[in-house]
């Protein structure tokens, strides 16, 4: 039977590995998936250790998870710009040509120094210092004596706990979630399917069925997500626009129109892999 201790060195040294091979290609600045996979290694072992605090010694789980914090909300600047850029030119052919131009140069320009800072962060003695202490995490991780008991006693608890919380919201917000609602069960949701892609060793299928679905759930609405921030950013942009107000109020409405029924579908979609995820929890969670 695996103990707690050996699912904390198996997430370990898999993420942790993960973050060593893509520093590099985040260092080159030539392709933006290096930047990308770091910040989602950074997040999922955040969400891992989160899911097993019980075994680890407080202090150094205080600095992992402050730190980890710290660099997955840096690196993901750079994201919510890559985002932008391609709903802008999802969008384009509703906006004038020369509105569209000038907003894409803003956010490459926008684009160009967050990759500034993000060359100065990986240099810095504060993630140097991180990355030296993962390292060592995945030879000898700050365990205490909790992590002898068997990880089913940790995992199947914190599993269900995470579920039931993610469950009992859903009901409360009925069936027409604001958006800030939506984006909490988004979180929620992905706190439940790391635990639950964490769990599926030991559980088995029902576990990793959950995981998928709930996969599902956070994407579907991390669009939805994506598509009110980024309408909010175009209604900010074009008050800044200088020209014909019919044409620049007309384009205004047709990306307000075409994002809108977007979110509308989004919005339908994600409750059943969320229904299917709550079932599948049925067959190890009882209440």
């Amino acid at each position: 039977m695996m103990s707690s201790g050996d699912i904390v060195r198996q997430f370990f040294a898999s993420e942790v590995a993960n973050l060593l091979r893509f520093d590099p290609v985040a260092r080159e600045g030539e392709n933006p998936e290096g930047v990308h996979q770091l910040r989602v290694s950074s997040r999922r072992l955040r969400a891992d250790l989160t899911v097993m605090s019980s075994v680890f010694h407080p202090r150094e789980l205080d600095f992992l998870h402050t730190e980890l914090g710290w660099l997955g909300k840096k690196l993901g600047q750079r994201r919510d710009l890559d985002i932008r850029v391609a709903l802008l030119k999802h969008v384009r052919r509703d906006m004038p040509r020369w509105v569209a131009g000038q907003l894409l140069e803003g956010l490459q320009q926008l684009a160009y120094k967050e990759d500034e800072k993000i060359q100065r962060l990986l240099n810095a003695d504060r993630y140097r210092h991180l990355m030296a202490t993962l390292a060592e995490a995945v030879v000898r991780p700050p365990l205490n004596q909790r992590a002898a008991t068997p990880a089913t006693d940790v995992l199947g608890p914190g599993l269900c706990d995470a579920l039931s919380i993610l469950v009992a919201r859903v009901e409360t917000v009925g069936p027409t979630p604001t958006y800030d609602q939506l984006h909490e069960i988004r979180i929620l949701a992905k706190r439940v399917r790391y635990s639950a892609a964490l769990s599926s060793p030991l559980f088995g299928l029902h576990a990793k069925s959950m995981a998928n679905s709930l996969e599902q759930v956070q994407t579907l609405l991390g669009e939805l997500h994506d598509r009110v921030l980024v309408m909010e950013y175009f209604t900010r942009a074009f008050d800044g626009f200088e020209g014909e107000q019919s044409s620049l109020e007309n384009a205004r409405a047709g990306i307000e129109r075409r994002l809108t029924r977007e979110i509308k579908r989004l919005n339908s979609q994600w409750r059943q892999p969320y229904d299917e995820a709550r079932r599948q929890g049925t067959f190890f969670c009882r209440s």
